[in-house]
């Protein structure tokens, strides 16, 4: 049959234009999350439908990648790897007859644990008062321009 959804470059290139504009406005490094959170995914995701297990390389990868780049006090890093652990899951589970819609949704697991934990961390005190901060003073210079 015919794909009749028009073409898909099209499609992409209106997500990557959203991406990058939520990129530009929210506070860095936070910012680059939503490029690179997508991108773990994808390749993660590839990799292990292609390779099966080998492809929980690339999680392990972006995990000691993002560590050796900012450590592991950066509470921003930690989206990285573990949405790459999410996208590995996906990708084993396309094997076969593929995943019902429950198991889809279980397979985003470690970014809710992630997410449920990130309060108790030891720096998001700082973290949540220093994006206030930025979001008020991007309002204000917004009103002054």
């Amino acid at each position: 049959m015919l794909d009749r959804r028009g073409p898909s470059w099209i499609r992409t290139a209106l997500l990557l234009g959203a991406l990058l504009a939520f990129a530009m406005q929210t506070p860095a490094p936070w910012g680059l999350l939503w490029l690179t959170v997508p991108v773990a995914v994808a390749a993660s995701l590839l990799v292990a439908w292609r390779f099966g297990a080998w492809g929980v390389v690339v999680p392990i990868a972006l995990f000691v990648a993002a560590l050796a780049r900012e450590g592991p006090a950066s509470l921003w890093v930690w989206w990285i790897p573990v949405a790459g652990l999410s996208g590995a899951w996906m990708g084993l589970r396309e094997e076969g007859s593929g995943p019902s819609a429950g198991e889809r949704a279980w397979m985003l697991l470690p970014l809710l644990i992630l997410a449920a934990g990130l309060p108790w961390a030891t720096r998001y005190g700082d973290f949540v008062g220093h994006v206030d901060r930025e979001l008020k003073a991007g309002d204000t210079q917004l009103v002054s321009f």
